[in-house]
């Protein structure tokens, strides 16, 4: 049987930068990618893990986590799991009741990301947005602007 260090060979990381470490990502809106949607059961019913990859304006590749509960003891946690699910599907532009968890990755949507009011160490995503990239934005519409002539009424700048 093979030893780890045989594997190792060697190998050290690169010094990085980790004064981030993990606090968590400021208050707002972020581009992100789905990265992974699991199906998941555990002793209390169903939930579904979502993992979302930061794409910018900043924090670019941290993940952030999300929950939804399907079948736990509490009906209005399921709500809110259902809920959830139905924003990121139609977010994504899938349809919410046929949509599959292999639908998911690899969609861009804007995450709205809070901190959580229990545990300040920690982020939660409020909610999840449709995202229109900026080439596929409307573009603003140049509108004429007039300045005032010397007998009082406006005539546009040239």
């Amino acid at each position: 049987m093979q030893d780890i260090n045989e594997f190792m060979n060697g190998y050290v990381p690169e010094q990085r930068d980790d004064s981030e470490g993990f606090k968590p990502i400021p208050e707002g809106e972020y581009h992100a990618k789905i990265d992974s949607v699991k199906l998941d059961n555990k002793g209390n019913g169903h939930y579904v893990d979502v993992t979302y990859k930061i794409i910018g304006p900043t924090h670019a590749n941290r993940l952030v986590w999300d929950m939804c509960c399907l079948t736990y003891a509490n009906p209005k946690a399921n709500s809110m799991g259902k809920d959830k699910l139905y924003r990121m599907a139609t977010a994504c532009g899938l349809p919410p009741a046929t949509a599959s968890k292999d639908d998911y990755p690899g969609r861009d949507v804007i995450v709205v990301i809070q901190i959580d009011a229990k545990d300040a160490t920690k982020n939660r995503i409020k909610t999840v947005k449709p995202y229109v990239a900026a080439s596929a934005a409307p573009k603003p519409v140049a509108k004429p602007v007039s300045a005032p002539s010397v007998d009082g009424e406006e005539e546009p700048a040239w």
